[in-house]
Protein backbone atom coordinates (compact mmCIF):
# COMPACT_ATOMS: atom_id res chain seq x y z
CA UNK A 1 0.00 0.00 0.00
CA UNK A 2 1.42 3.37 -1.31
CA UNK A 3 1.94 6.54 1.73
CA UNK A 4 -0.97 8.37 0.21
CA UNK A 5 -2.94 5.09 0.49
CA UNK A 6 -1.58 5.12 3.92
CA UNK A 7 -2.53 8.30 5.07
CA UNK A 8 -5.76 8.23 3.40
CA UNK A 9 -6.49 4.87 5.47
CA UNK A 10 -5.58 6.13 8.96
CA UNK A 11 -6.97 9.79 8.60
CA UNK A 12 -10.61 7.77 7.59
CA UNK A 13 -9.88 4.82 10.24
CA UNK A 14 -9.33 8.03 13.21
CA UNK A 15 -13.08 9.67 11.76
CA UNK A 16 -14.49 5.68 12.09
CA UNK A 17 -13.68 5.61 15.23
CA UNK A 18 -14.48 9.40 16.05
CA UNK A 19 -18.39 8.22 14.76
CA UNK A 20 -18.21 5.15 17.16
CA UNK A 21 -17.34 7.74 20.32
CA UNK A 22 -20.01 9.42 19.09
CA UNK A 23 -22.74 6.64 17.93
CA UNK A 24 -22.51 5.22 21.70
CA UNK A 25 -22.81 8.69 23.32
CA UNK A 26 -26.14 8.59 21.52
CA UNK A 27 -27.25 5.82 22.40
CA UNK A 28 -26.49 7.04 26.34
CA UNK A 29 -27.87 10.22 25.84
CA UNK A 30 -31.42 8.74 24.57
CA UNK A 31 -31.68 6.18 27.57
CA UNK A 32 -31.74 9.56 29.85
CA UNK A 33 -33.84 11.98 28.31
CA UNK A 34 -37.28 12.26 29.43
CA UNK A 35 -38.30 14.27 25.89
CA UNK A 36 -39.79 12.69 23.33
CA UNK A 37 -38.52 15.11 20.22
CA UNK A 38 -35.24 15.14 22.21
CA UNK A 39 -34.70 11.83 22.34
CA UNK A 40 -36.14 11.39 18.62
CA UNK A 41 -33.33 13.36 17.08
CA UNK A 42 -30.44 11.84 18.88
CA UNK A 43 -32.04 8.60 17.56
CA UNK A 44 -31.36 10.44 14.17
CA UNK A 45 -28.20 11.29 14.96
CA UNK A 46 -27.19 8.04 16.15
CA UNK A 47 -27.81 6.88 13.03
CA UNK A 48 -26.00 9.34 11.28
CA UNK A 49 -23.05 8.39 13.13
CA UNK A 50 -23.70 4.87 11.63
CA UNK A 51 -24.26 6.31 8.37
CA UNK A 52 -20.84 7.59 8.27
CA UNK A 53 -19.10 4.56 9.90
CA UNK A 54 -20.78 2.39 7.42
CA UNK A 55 -19.36 5.18 4.48
CA UNK A 56 -15.97 5.67 5.65
CA UNK A 57 -15.97 2.43 6.09
CA UNK A 58 -16.16 1.94 2.45
CA UNK A 59 -13.77 4.33 1.67
CA UNK A 60 -10.89 2.45 3.77
CA UNK A 61 -11.55 -0.98 1.78
CA UNK A 62 -11.50 0.97 -1.29
CA UNK A 63 -7.91 2.31 -0.40
CA UNK A 64 -6.79 -0.99 0.71
CA UNK A 65 -7.46 -0.85 4.59
CA UNK A 66 -9.41 -2.33 7.06
CA UNK A 67 -11.85 -0.30 8.80
CA UNK A 68 -11.90 0.17 12.91
CA UNK A 69 -14.58 -1.86 14.41
CA UNK A 70 -14.76 -0.25 17.70
CA UNK A 71 -14.88 3.12 19.33
CA UNK A 72 -11.62 5.05 20.10
CA UNK A 73 -10.17 5.95 23.86
CA UNK A 74 -12.64 8.80 24.17
CA UNK A 75 -16.17 6.67 24.08
CA UNK A 76 -15.83 5.79 27.78
CA UNK A 77 -15.17 9.31 28.27
CA UNK A 78 -17.80 10.59 26.26
CA UNK A 79 -20.56 8.06 27.73
CA UNK A 80 -19.74 8.93 31.24
CA UNK A 81 -20.07 12.75 30.51
CA UNK A 82 -23.59 12.28 29.71
CA UNK A 83 -24.48 9.30 32.48
CA UNK A 84 -22.93 12.17 34.62
CA UNK A 85 -25.14 15.12 32.92
CA UNK A 86 -28.16 12.69 33.49
CA UNK A 87 -28.29 12.94 37.09
CA UNK A 88 -29.32 16.92 36.69
CA UNK A 89 -31.53 16.91 33.48
CA UNK A 90 -31.96 16.66 30.08
CA UNK A 91 -30.30 20.22 29.25
CA UNK A 92 -27.07 18.56 30.78
CA UNK A 93 -27.34 15.74 29.21
CA UNK A 94 -27.82 17.80 25.89
CA UNK A 95 -25.21 19.87 26.30
CA UNK A 96 -22.92 17.32 27.28
CA UNK A 97 -23.84 15.59 23.76
CA UNK A 98 -23.42 19.71 22.50
CA UNK A 99 -19.88 19.33 23.65
CA UNK A 100 -19.02 15.94 22.13
CA UNK A 101 -20.58 16.60 19.29
CA UNK A 102 -18.28 19.76 18.65
CA UNK A 103 -15.35 17.44 18.85
CA UNK A 104 -17.07 15.13 16.73
CA UNK A 105 -17.17 18.25 13.69
CA UNK A 106 -13.65 19.16 14.55
CA UNK A 107 -12.08 16.04 14.05
CA UNK A 108 -13.93 16.37 10.48
CA UNK A 109 -12.85 19.88 10.12
CA UNK A 110 -9.19 18.91 10.87
CA UNK A 111 -9.21 15.92 8.09
CA UNK A 112 -10.86 18.58 5.71
CA UNK A 113 -7.41 20.85 6.23
CA UNK A 114 -5.04 17.65 5.25
CA UNK A 115 -3.36 18.38 1.46
CA UNK A 116 -3.95 15.90 -1.03
CA UNK A 117 -6.92 14.35 -0.06
CA UNK A 118 -8.63 12.67 -3.18
CA UNK A 119 -11.52 14.12 -4.48
CA UNK A 120 -13.56 10.80 -3.71
CA UNK A 121 -12.20 11.13 -0.08
CA UNK A 122 -12.96 14.63 0.15
CA UNK A 123 -16.58 14.58 -1.02
CA UNK A 124 -17.38 12.18 1.50
CA UNK A 125 -15.83 14.08 4.36
CA UNK A 126 -17.40 16.98 3.27
CA UNK A 127 -20.98 15.75 3.17
CA UNK A 128 -20.25 14.31 6.51
CA UNK A 129 -19.23 17.53 7.97
CA UNK A 130 -22.12 19.23 6.64
CA UNK A 131 -24.42 16.34 8.70
CA UNK A 132 -22.18 16.73 11.71
CA UNK A 133 -22.53 20.75 11.63
CA UNK A 134 -26.21 20.50 10.88
CA UNK A 135 -27.06 18.42 14.34
CA UNK A 136 -24.08 20.56 16.52
CA UNK A 137 -26.33 23.83 15.48
CA UNK A 138 -29.37 21.63 16.70
CA UNK A 139 -27.94 21.00 19.59
CA UNK A 140 -26.72 24.60 20.74
CA UNK A 141 -29.73 26.13 19.72
CA UNK A 142 -31.98 23.32 21.65
CA UNK A 143 -29.85 23.79 25.08
CA UNK A 144 -30.49 27.08 24.75
CA UNK A 145 -33.97 27.08 24.47
CA UNK A 146 -34.11 24.80 27.47
CA UNK A 147 -34.10 26.20 31.24
CA UNK A 148 -31.48 25.70 33.39
CA UNK A 149 -31.66 22.37 35.62
CA UNK A 150 -30.50 23.81 38.64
Amino acid sequence: MGTMRKSVVALVNELIARDYDAAQACVAAMDLIRDVEDKDKLGQLAGIHKKHIAALGEIVREYGGTPVQHAGGMAIAESAKVMLAGLVGDRMVLAAMRSNEKQTEAAYQEAMAHEGIPLDVRTIIERNLAEESSYHAWLVRRVDELPPSL
